[in-house]
């Protein structure tokens, strides 16, 4: 686990007793066990096609959570608590080779658990002074914030050779240039939308993402020196780039967000 949730302390200026947030020293190690099965095929053309799936089985994350001493006194630590459950498949088609290359891939996903982060999202622990909870999570799982349904890449590449194509006063203006683009489609991510106050977590998603990019590039000789000319464009689609930190630190302040 992070350092700063295993021994670092949080205390409160001017109070008795001055302890807001204590480190465990007893966390375990946060924990991983991955499956992944695929199959790769050669196809003509310099075509070749990899289908691959996996599993992700996560244990151990760390949730905060709140204690009441025999004092009344209010503390928060970190728990080994949390937990995921990432699933998916991929498809990949891809030619690397010949004047024209380039892959499509398409990778479906599943993160599910109780709560993405450590702090922000989830359900507060919450233990009274005899060790008791006060409120349990719900038994159903969420999918995660960082969960991306679909996401599609495809990636196209127009590359000639040294001596491609004609010449000109001992110059091939073709030669050594190369051509691509790259366009991505993500699902949303999740979110919570809860303007009555039911409890409900994570059960919207933001707005699909494309993303489309472009680079041209021709190399150049001039006597021993080789140099690269290029020109780069992004956000082709003029679509926006949502940045969700501030949104997903808090899983009940999202409802306001969008």
């Amino acid at each position: 686990p992070p350092f700063e949730r295993v021994l670092v302390d949080r205390l409160r200026a001017n109070a008795f007793p001055d302890y807001d947030r204590l480190g465990n020293p007893q966390l375990e190690p946060e924990r991983t066990i991955s499956y992944d099965v695929g199959l790769v095929y050669s196809l003509p053309q310099g075509f070749y096609l990899d289908v691959s799936s996996y599993l992700k089985d996560v244990s151990n994350l760390l949730q905060i959570a709140e204690y009441v001493d025999v004092n009344s006194v209010r503390y928060t630590t970190f728990l080994n608590r949390e937990y995921a459950n990432i699933k998916g498949f991929q498809v990949n088609l891809e030619r690397n080779r010949g004047l024209l290359r380039g892959s499509v891939r398409y990778n479906w996903e599943s993160a599910k658990g109780k709560s993405a982060s450590a702090i922000g999202s989830g359900v507060l622990a919450t233990f009274d002074e005899t060790g008791q909870e006060s409120e349990l999570p719900g038994p159903e799982d969420v999918f995660l914030n960082y969960d991306r349904t679909h996401k599609v890449v495809t990636n196209l590449n127009l590359k000639t050779e040294d001596k491609f194509g004609f010449q000109v006063f001992g110059i091939r203006p073709l030669a050594k240039f190369s051509m691509g683009g790259t366009y991505r489609l993500l699902s949303g991510r999740p979110y919570t939308w809860d303007p009555s106050g039911e409890g409900l977590q994570f059960n919207r998603r933001t707005p699909t993402e494309h993303d489309l990019s472009m680079r041209l590039n021709k190399g150049i000789t001039i006597g021993d020196t080789d140099a690269q000319l290029y020109f780069e464009a992004f956000n082709l689609l003029n679509d926006k780039v949502f940045h969700y930190t501030r949104t997903f630190e808090d899983a009940t302040g999202t409802q306001n967000q969008f």
